[in-house]
């Protein structure tokens, strides 16, 4: 017999007409497999009803046809009318409906077969596993006999091989632990059946890892949380040692922790990170550790505070040994930097570590009235013929590069025959330095973006005119020596903080003194993606009377005038912690009379300063050791501190708020009492003449670099001796080849202890927090 479907469809074609029947290609449904399409090309009239409930009448159309009820000649409803279930296209509530009803829901009968079927697979395939489970048993036991397999040396063998075998697994665990972290992906990726996939093929050709497990998302937390614990020990155990080795040497606790934190805002919430930076005495290695990176319990300086002093807390840093708080130089920073160094108690005059970078920026972009500076309310520093080029510029490179309008590829396929283009970095909204970058980036693109305005006519209006990328190269050689600045600051050599105060101070002379500028020489040709430093330029002056260079525009001159203002209050405002970075530093200290900015009046003054602030740090660790009055005094407060641990956030301020009373009455009580005038007196002098002695020390810069280089076994041919030696050797130079901390170890410690002692907690102060930018933002 042939198909019943095509001897249905034979049928109707005699009786009604040409008929269409193809499969139902719509939907997902499982009961559409069970109806085909049918196209009636005529009119079904009344008369033609076999059945009281089919249709009276049917049009022509599409139509769904019910293949189980065409299959079954029996069926008295096997018949045109009777066949015919019209249901929406996309639709299965119909055909499911007319399925259970009709047909005894074949669909469920489908499925219970399809798992039966998948159980009889699962039961065979679990035989079989046991079957060759059994063979290499017997296996066993035929080719070392039941004496040898029963042996304690086999079994202890048996047991090395599986103890073995499970090390290679939490290894392997640990590794991919480190690779999910380290690459910034979620925990999820774990369970991802690519990345198993991976790891499976690597297992085939491992036979110790052949009964690895592989973890999932709480086996990856736990390993997590496991690394963090060892973490937090290994640092608590860390700060113990170095707080014992302060109280063993000077018998008393000294602040040696510099806390820097930082607040991230991101889409969702925000997130406080906090880094501590001391310097080991013993190795004189400095430690740069991410401490914390938590939702922080408000945005207030005191709830920052919290947030901090919970994550300090954690790894044993207590109020006694914290130092500086570094920070940048919003109010609520220098706030939060002052409630954590006193324990939650803000005292104004207390030091803080400001960060140099965000302080060139800051005095950068007061020159350039990127920042505003207000007085009564009003913007007093907004200067328009910077302010208005840089935002044309800033258009011009977005219309270009900005991802979201997605013209580069355009522009890149423009310039494919004009040396290519590069992609123009946007600069954030906060971050000032990067509007040297695009300006830099714009300076190089000049030719192409003038091409790209002939090609595009959009981009014309918007490209700058020859003198206004004239303007903008001028503008460029005058900014850049004070942005080359914060580039520097976020060095992490221990030297940048006494180089910074050199450099702030070449750079303020720079300003009242130079006349002449490289600038960009726009008017060759180069192609977009040769490096700035290797774009030609040109010597102009901003001297009237000078005639051997080209005259820079008047705007340019005041924007020099300017900085020279920014910088001369710059230079007013150094922060303390540079110049005792400086005094802390025997190179420099060499050099105090070759600087030139330091022989003027404001000079001697910084000098002077910044002696008194290295002897005050000298008298914090050289004061008495406590009586045991004062001892026993302090192991009661300390008793009375653990008694009152706070649980919650709110108990947290609470306390902290009453340990600040406790200091502000005990600081009254010593200052109260009558000191001993005569061994106070003593003492300063003492150290005054110490501090003195390591000053007029001699210290010849090419001979102590000749030596270190011998004591580290390093070759000396690598240094350029002209620029270490003569009348006016390179500062700058000679300290990135010298090593600070070397020196102290082999030299300075034994010479100038009082001295080394107290520099050491500046000596690990960063310039800038540019090291915790750069590890949370990789993180966040």
């Amino acid at each position: 017999m042939g198909d019943p479907l095509e001897q249905w469809s034979s049928d109707v074609d005699r009786e009604w007409g040409s008929v269409a029947l193809t499969p139902v290609s719509v939907g997902k449904s499982a009961c559409f497999k069970y109806f085909q399409t049918v196209t009636l090309k005529k009119d079904v009239d009344e008369e033609f009803a076999t059945s009281s409930e089919a249709l009276t009448k049917v049009k022509t159309g599409d139509y769904k046809v019910c293949t189980l009820c065409m299959g079954d000649p029996s069926d008295p409803n096997n018949t045109l009318l009777g066949c015919l279930k019209k249901i929406r296209v996309g639709d299965a509530s119909n055909g499911n409906t007319h399925l259970k009803k009709a047909h005894d829901d074949p669909i469920k009968k489908a499925r219970e077969a399809m798992e039966q079927k998948d159980k009889a697979r699962m039961r065979k395939r679990k035989n079989s596993v046991a079957d060759d489970n059994e063979q290499n048993k017997t296996k066993k036991l035929t080719q070392g006999g039941l004496g040898s397999f029963l042996s304690p040396r086999t079994d202890t063998q048996s047991k090395k091989l599986k103890k073995h075998q499970q090390s290679c697994s939490a290894k392997l665990n640990s590794t991919i632990q480190e690779y999910v972290n380290n690459s910034g992906l979620p925990d999820s990726t774990v369970e991802n059946p690519r990345f198993r996939k991976v790891i499976e093929t690597a297992i085939e050709l491992a036979p110790d890892l052949k009964n690895h497990k592989h973890m999932g998302r709480m086996k990856l937390v736990d390993i997590q949380q496991e690394k963090f614990d060892n973490f937090i020990d290994m640092v608590t155990k860390l700060v113990s040692e170095v707080r014992d080795w302060y109280i063993q040497k000077l018998g008393h606790r000294v602040g040696f922790i510099n806390v820097a934190h930082d607040v991230w805002d991101g889409k969702r919430k925000k997130l406080n990170g906090l880094t501590i930076f001391f310097l080991h005495p013993e190795t004189l290695e400095i430690y740069r550790i991410p401490v914390g990176l938590a939702v922080p319990l408000g945005g207030t300086a005191n709830a920052l505070c919290e947030t901090s002093l919970i994550g300090l807390r954690r790894v044993g840093v207590e109020d006694e040994d914290m130092h500086r708080a570094v920070n940048d130089n919003c109010t609520t920073a220098k706030k939060t930097g002052r409630l954590i160094i006193h324990g939650g108690d803000d005292e104004d005059e207390a030091p803080n570590g400001a960060c140099d970078m965000h302080f060139c920026d800051l005095y950068a972009g007061l020159a350039l009235s990127l920042v505003e500076r207000k007085v009564d309310g009003k913007v007093v520093n907004k200067w328009h013929p910077f302010l208005d080029l840089y935002q044309k510029a800033k258009k011009a490179a977005k219309f270009v590069c900005d991802k979201k309008n997605k013209r580069y590829p355009q522009y890149a396929k423009a310039l494919c025959n004009k040396g290519g283009a590069i992609m123009i970095n946007l600069p954030n909204k906060t971050r000032i330095a990067g509007v040297l970058l695009m300006i830099e980036d714009c300076l190089r693109s000049v030719h192409a973006l003038r091409f790209y305005s002939l090609q595009c006519t959009n981009f014309y209006h918007l490209c700058l005119s020859p003198a206004e990328w004239q303007q903008l190269a001028e503008f460029h050689a005058v900014m850049s020596i004070a942005y080359s600045l914060s580039f520097h600051s976020q060095s992490d050599r221990p030297e940048v903080g006494a180089e910074m105060f050199y450099r702030l101070s070449t750079t303020k002379v720079h300003y009242e003194n130079a006349t002449t500028f490289e600038v960009v020489d726009i008017e060759k040709d180069w192609p977009a993606t040769t490096p700035f430093k290797d774009l030609p330029r040109k010597k102009m002056t901003i001297d009237k009377n000078e005639t051997s260079y080209p005259q820079m525009t008047e705007n340019s001159v005041i924007l020099v005038s300017r900085f020279q203002d920014s910088f001369e209050e710059y230079f007013g405002e150094v922060n303390d912690d540079r110049l005792v970075a400086m005094i802390s530093n025997p190179l420099f200290v060499a050099f105090l009379g070759d600087i030139e900015v330091l022989r003027e009046e404001d000079g001697k003054e910084l000098v002077e300063r910044a002696k008194q602030l290295f002897k005050d740090e000298m008298k914090k660790v050289a004061r008495k050791v406590p009586t045991a009055n004062e001892t026993t005094e302090d192991s009661s407060d300390s008793e009375t501190e653990d008694d009152m641990t706070p649980c919650d956030p709110l108990q947290a301020a609470l306390h902290r708020k009453r340990l600040a009373e406790k200091k502000k009455k005990k600081k009254k009580k010593n200052t109260t009492s009558s000191p001993n005038a005569t061994d106070a007196d003593d003492l300063e002098e003492v150290l005054m003449k110490r501090l003195q002695e390591y000053l007029d020390q001699e210290f010849d810069p090419e001979h102590e670099l000749r030596m270190q280089y011998k004591r580290m076994g390093k070759d000396t041919n690598d240094i350029d001796w002209k620029r270490v030696k003569g009348v006016s050797p390179d500062i700058l130079y000679i300290s990135f080849k010298f090593d600070m901390l070397e020196w102290w170890k082999s030299q300075g410690k034994t010479k100038y202890w009082d001295v080394f002692v107290a520099g050491l907690p500046t000596m690990a102060l960063p310039a800038a927090n540019a090291f915790l930018e750069r590890i949370f933002s990789t993180a966040t």
